[in-house]
Protein backbone atom coordinates (compact mmCIF):
# COMPACT_ATOMS: atom_id res chain seq x y z
CA UNK A 1 0.00 0.00 0.00
CA UNK A 2 0.90 3.26 -1.00
CA UNK A 3 1.45 6.22 1.63
CA UNK A 4 -0.95 8.56 -0.07
CA UNK A 5 -3.58 5.52 -0.33
CA UNK A 6 -3.26 4.91 3.63
CA UNK A 7 -3.61 8.63 4.14
CA UNK A 8 -6.74 8.39 2.37
CA UNK A 9 -8.22 5.96 4.06
CA UNK A 10 -7.18 6.72 7.58
CA UNK A 11 -10.30 9.03 8.43
CA UNK A 12 -12.52 6.20 7.76
CA UNK A 13 -10.36 4.03 10.23
CA UNK A 14 -11.51 6.13 12.32
CA UNK A 15 -15.44 5.90 12.14
CA UNK A 16 -14.86 2.14 12.56
CA UNK A 17 -17.09 1.00 15.69
CA UNK A 18 -15.20 0.34 18.79
CA UNK A 19 -15.49 -3.34 19.13
CA UNK A 20 -15.58 -6.17 16.16
CA UNK A 21 -17.91 -7.94 16.14
CA UNK A 22 -18.55 -11.37 17.66
CA UNK A 23 -15.05 -9.91 19.88
CA UNK A 24 -17.48 -7.85 21.93
CA UNK A 25 -16.67 -7.60 25.44
CA UNK A 26 -20.19 -7.68 26.75
CA UNK A 27 -20.86 -11.19 28.23
CA UNK A 28 -17.76 -12.80 28.18
CA UNK A 29 -16.62 -13.80 31.42
CA UNK A 30 -13.97 -11.88 33.82
CA UNK A 31 -10.57 -12.00 33.83
CA UNK A 32 -9.64 -14.97 35.78
CA UNK A 33 -7.57 -14.95 38.99
CA UNK A 34 -6.60 -18.54 39.97
CA UNK A 35 -4.63 -17.08 42.73
CA UNK A 36 -7.90 -17.01 44.94
CA UNK A 37 -9.75 -20.29 45.77
CA UNK A 38 -12.94 -18.57 44.69
CA UNK A 39 -14.83 -14.68 43.99
CA UNK A 40 -15.56 -14.49 47.39
CA UNK A 41 -12.20 -14.87 48.66
CA UNK A 42 -11.20 -12.28 45.86
CA UNK A 43 -13.97 -10.15 47.02
CA UNK A 44 -13.02 -10.09 50.27
CA UNK A 45 -9.49 -9.19 49.96
CA UNK A 46 -10.18 -6.76 47.09
CA UNK A 47 -12.68 -4.89 49.35
CA UNK A 48 -11.44 -5.14 52.92
CA UNK A 49 -10.04 -1.72 53.07
CA UNK A 50 -12.23 -0.27 50.60
CA UNK A 51 -15.34 -0.56 52.16
CA UNK A 52 -16.88 -1.30 55.91
CA UNK A 53 -17.80 -4.76 56.69
CA UNK A 54 -21.79 -3.88 57.05
CA UNK A 55 -21.94 -2.86 53.05
CA UNK A 56 -19.75 -5.48 52.50
CA UNK A 57 -21.99 -8.05 54.13
CA UNK A 58 -24.93 -6.59 52.76
CA UNK A 59 -23.66 -7.44 49.11
CA UNK A 60 -23.03 -11.26 49.98
CA UNK A 61 -26.64 -11.13 51.76
CA UNK A 62 -25.12 -12.35 55.30
CA UNK A 63 -23.73 -11.26 58.73
CA UNK A 64 -20.47 -8.88 59.48
CA UNK A 65 -19.01 -11.31 61.45
CA UNK A 66 -19.08 -14.21 58.30
CA UNK A 67 -16.88 -11.40 56.44
CA UNK A 68 -15.19 -10.84 59.69
CA UNK A 69 -14.43 -14.48 59.57
CA UNK A 70 -13.54 -15.19 56.21
CA UNK A 71 -10.96 -11.89 56.55
CA UNK A 72 -9.26 -13.66 59.36
CA UNK A 73 -8.96 -16.69 58.18
CA UNK A 74 -7.23 -15.12 55.03
CA UNK A 75 -4.47 -13.48 57.19
CA UNK A 76 -6.31 -9.60 56.89
CA UNK A 77 -5.46 -7.34 59.75
CA UNK A 78 -8.06 -6.06 61.81
CA UNK A 79 -11.04 -3.91 59.97
CA UNK A 80 -11.11 -0.61 60.26
CA UNK A 81 -14.20 1.24 60.20
CA UNK A 82 -14.37 3.98 57.30
CA UNK A 83 -15.89 7.54 57.63
CA UNK A 84 -18.14 8.24 55.01
CA UNK A 85 -16.09 11.17 53.93
CA UNK A 86 -13.07 8.47 53.25
CA UNK A 87 -15.94 5.81 51.31
CA UNK A 88 -16.82 9.48 49.36
CA UNK A 89 -13.41 9.43 47.83
CA UNK A 90 -12.76 5.92 47.19
CA UNK A 91 -15.49 5.26 44.87
CA UNK A 92 -13.78 5.07 41.40
CA UNK A 93 -11.11 2.57 43.33
CA UNK A 94 -14.20 0.49 44.11
CA UNK A 95 -15.54 0.46 41.08
CA UNK A 96 -12.18 0.06 39.43
CA UNK A 97 -11.82 -3.14 41.75
CA UNK A 98 -15.05 -5.28 42.01
CA UNK A 99 -15.53 -4.31 37.83
CA UNK A 100 -14.58 -8.03 37.04
CA UNK A 101 -15.84 -9.58 39.91
CA UNK A 102 -18.99 -8.49 40.78
CA UNK A 103 -22.35 -7.27 38.48
CA UNK A 104 -23.41 -3.98 38.27
CA UNK A 105 -26.12 -4.26 40.69
CA UNK A 106 -23.75 -5.35 43.70
CA UNK A 107 -21.32 -2.97 42.52
CA UNK A 108 -24.10 -0.13 43.19
CA UNK A 109 -25.13 -1.58 46.56
CA UNK A 110 -21.53 -1.67 47.85
CA UNK A 111 -21.19 2.20 46.88
CA UNK A 112 -24.40 3.05 48.52
CA UNK A 113 -25.78 4.92 45.41
CA UNK A 114 -28.64 4.68 42.98
CA UNK A 115 -28.22 2.84 39.39
CA UNK A 116 -28.50 6.59 37.74
CA UNK A 117 -25.34 8.42 39.92
CA UNK A 118 -23.47 5.07 39.01
CA UNK A 119 -24.57 5.13 35.07
CA UNK A 120 -23.72 9.28 35.36
CA UNK A 121 -20.17 8.27 37.24
CA UNK A 122 -19.03 5.60 34.42
CA UNK A 123 -20.12 7.96 32.09
CA UNK A 124 -18.98 11.44 33.03
CA UNK A 125 -16.37 11.34 35.74
CA UNK A 126 -12.76 10.67 33.82
CA UNK A 127 -13.78 8.65 30.69
CA UNK A 128 -14.38 5.73 33.37
CA UNK A 129 -16.46 3.67 31.17
CA UNK A 130 -13.77 4.03 28.23
CA UNK A 131 -10.85 3.21 31.04
CA UNK A 132 -13.01 0.23 32.05
CA UNK A 133 -13.59 -1.06 28.45
CA UNK A 134 -17.24 0.37 27.73
CA UNK A 135 -18.54 -2.82 28.41
CA UNK A 136 -19.13 -4.74 31.75
CA UNK A 137 -17.93 -8.22 31.52
CA UNK A 138 -20.63 -10.31 32.88
CA UNK A 139 -20.47 -11.42 36.34
CA UNK A 140 -22.62 -13.84 38.83
CA UNK A 141 -24.22 -12.50 41.56
CA UNK A 142 -21.85 -13.30 44.69
CA UNK A 143 -23.11 -14.60 47.66
CA UNK A 144 -22.34 -16.33 50.80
Amino acid sequence: MKRREFLYLGPGVCMLPWSIPGKSPEGQAPIPEPHFPSRLYQFVWRNWELANTDRMAAVLQTKPAAVLGLGASMGLPKKRQMSEDQLARLYITVIRQNWHVLPEEQIIQLLGWDRQRYEFTLKEDDALDIKLGLKKPRCAPLDL
